[in-house]
């Protein structure tokens, strides 16, 4: 049994896991060489042997067991997790985990050292994530789906994941894109024992909400009871910083959130260096984002370095973001910038190597679209409105260029686990091209399994909330873990404040009515109110209430994709047989947000599926199933 070697500790750091019943394993060419050189092998006889590569990993063992940790653990108390306290304190065995003893946002695995046998577990919701791959007398598993596509011996697209992709821009729940390999859903635990996997629910959302109180409205006692929930979170992560000697910063876009967390940081480091990033596209969709950020280090009072992205700069930046990701999950186009960022950082000698952020927080706090549900929810209780309504609505059928709100709705109707047409109605967009391409029931049962998370993830009776919940577990999550892992390439841990499951459990203690929308005048709403009350009583009410645009450009995107820096990759868009040649020449004559989705994709195809299948099948003919050493 040899030693794992060691590496320079990171917070989250990576790690891959191969069992092999044969005990041959050569570690692929493909993984980075530090991951490589820290291969040890567990060796079981005829029962087989595991390898287990940790690179940046926090590991302790006791001669029996082993642990790993990734991301920031804490007990229910807030006491932080260090792997050697998992493993001291019982809370870590291969036969499974104490959950109730384990928060905050991480992944967590234990080892059995004189067995084929480890359990892993996530907490909700977790950044690290497990991609795994399961054969017969075999099983692969890894942190990124970049370093488990080595190990299969077969890589293709999953046909039955396209769909989703196509409408959402990502692929929810346990499904990857990639035919066979399964992620292990947050909340989850894997058991595995001498080739045989299971996988059991120890954690949903709902549980999240015990133990909290409950206000009906913004008080002092209110106020304060989230603010110092949220500040905990960003004092752990300080604390994880310190930990490994790493400096840590914050990626201030300027809207309420990252401001919000820049506010925390301010007050727990009163004394360092307050530094902060982002990014900024000269193009002049994008101007006002610059002005955002701008407004909101002046007031918070840092140190800020915008990275600029030029049009001709920006095809490098999204080939090498599809290359990091190793999926099409660039959910809009901002996030191939985080690259520049995350390069800029890592070229700066002393800057920081620990970044916290604030996406995800519009699924906990509330988006615009709730605005006008909640004005729609007024006027239906006035029966002459919605007769209106039903004889207004059909007339939108004839609008040309776009699928009517109408039909939306009734395809909504005829999905058995309907309850609002909201997410329907959000993507029309996407509708007009899926519905001809992937047929109406294949575009049923991609929003059934999404609807599913929610429905077993948290169960609620109010219409905001189950919008909410449902954008927590899909649009919320799936795209935020691509900025994680944007800049973990360049060996940054961005810490996800609002990720957190203390983050996640701390709305949940207002009720439904208070929580999203706050009422401003008989039809206006103000959204966010929380996150707007926490930054009011700290003297920034210049922070709230301006509206922001999510990292888009998408006028200039479209320019792009038609006349710009993108228009030769749209030309070399190979069309899939699923969608006609007549819909492909009007996307690219009309560019829409399924055009953008499209190019992804056949990036993702091009980079990634193709080589790694090339790859995969001259192992396999040189030797044999599997990567295999002699």
């Amino acid at each position: 049994m040899s030693t794992l070697p060691a590496s320079p500790r990171r917070i989250q750091g990576r790690a891959a896991i191969v069992y092999r019943r044969d005990g041959h394993f050569t570690p692929p060419a493909e993984w980075p060489t530090a991951l490589a050189a820290c291969v040890r092998r567990l060796d079981f006889g005829n029962r087989g042997s595991l390898f287990l590569a940790f690179d940046g990993v926090d590991v302790a063992e006791d001669g029996v067991f082993l642990v790993a940790r990734l991301g920031v653990l804490r007990s229910p108390r807030g006491t932080g997790w260090t792997a050697r306290k998992l493993l001291a304190e019982g809370v870590a065995s291969p036969a499974g985990w104490k959950v109730g003893e384990l928060s905050g946002n991480g992944l967590a695995l234990a080892f059995d050292l004189d067995a084929p046998r480890f359990a892993v577990f996530g907490t909700l919701l977790s950044v690290p994530q497990l991609y795994f791959w399961p054969d017969e007398d075999r099983f692969a598993a890894a942190t990124e789906p970049g370093l488990l596509l080595p190990l299969l011996d077969r890589v293709e697209i999953d046909d039955d994941a396209v769909p989703a992709h196509f409408l959402f821009r990502f692929v929810p729940g346990e499904r990857t894109y990639f035919r066979g390999v399964r992620r292990l859903y947050p909340g989850k635990q894997l058991c595995f024992h001498a080739g045989h996997v299971d996988i059991s629910q120890l954690r949903r959302l709902r549980d999240l909400s015990f133990g909290v109180p409950h206000y009906d409205r913004y008080g002092a006692t209110a106020i304060g009871w989230i603010d110092g929930r949220m500040r905990s979170i960003v004092e752990a992560g300080l604390d994880e910083a310190r930990s490994i000697d790493a400096p840590a910063g914050n990626l201030l876009s300027g809207g309420i959130d990252s401001s919000l967390v820049q506010a925390w940081l301010n007050e727990l480091a009163p004394d360092g260096p307050r530094r902060s990033w982002s990014f900024t596209v000269e193009a002049e969709s994008f101007d006002f984002e610059e002005g955002y950020a701008r407004d909101a280090s002046r007031l918070l009072g840092t140190e800020h370095r915008l990275i600029g992205v030029r049009e001709a700069e920006y095809p490098e930046l999204f080939d090498r973001a599809i290359d990091v990701l190793a999926e099409p999950t660039l959910y809009n186009e901002g996030w191939a910038c985080q690259l520049a960022v995350a390069d800029a950082l890592a070229a700066e000698p002393g800057a920081p190597r620990v970044l916290f952020a604030g996406n995800a927080a519009d699924a906990l706090h509330g988006v615009g679209d709730l605005k006008p549900i909640e004005r729609w929810r007024k006027l239906a209780r006035f029966p002459g409105l919605q007769r209106l309504a039903r004889g207004v609505l059909p007339l939108v059928r004839r609008l040309p260029g776009s699928i009517s709100w109408v039909d939306a709705i009734e395809m909504a109707r005829e999905t058995s686990s309907f309850r609002d047409p909201t997410s329907f109605v959000s993507i029309a967009g996407e509708l007009e091209f899926a519905l001809p391409a992937f047929g109406a029931a294949a575009v049923a049962r991609a929003f059934e399994e999404r609807r599913d998370l929610e429905a077993d993830q948290f169960a609620s009776l109010d219409l905001l909330e189950r919008i909410q919940m449902l954008d927590l577990v899909t649009a919320g999550y799936d795209p935020t873990l691509a900025v994680v892992r944007l800049y973990a390439a360049r060996g940054i841990d961005v810490l996800q404040v609002y990720l957190d499951e203390t983050a996640i459990t701390a709305p949940f203690a207002f009720a439904e009515r208070v929580r999203y929308l706050r009422p401003h005048g008989r039809w206006r709403y103000r959204l966010k109110p929380l996150q707007q009350e926490m930054l009011r009583r700290r003297g920034l009410r210049e922070l709230t209430g301006r509206k922001k645009g999510g990292t888009n450009f998408n006028a200039d995107l479209w320019r792009w994709l038609s006349a710009g820096c993108l228009r030769d990759r749209v030309e070399a868009i190979e069309r899939p047989a699923w969608l006609s040649a007549t819909a492909l020449e009007e996307l690219k004559r009309r560019p829409t947000d399924f055009l953008w989705n499209l190019l992804v994709f056949d990036n993702f195809r091009r980079r990634v599926v193709v080589p790694a299948s090339v790859r995969a099948a001259a192992r396999a003919a040189d030797e044999g199933p599997g990567v295999v050493s002699a």
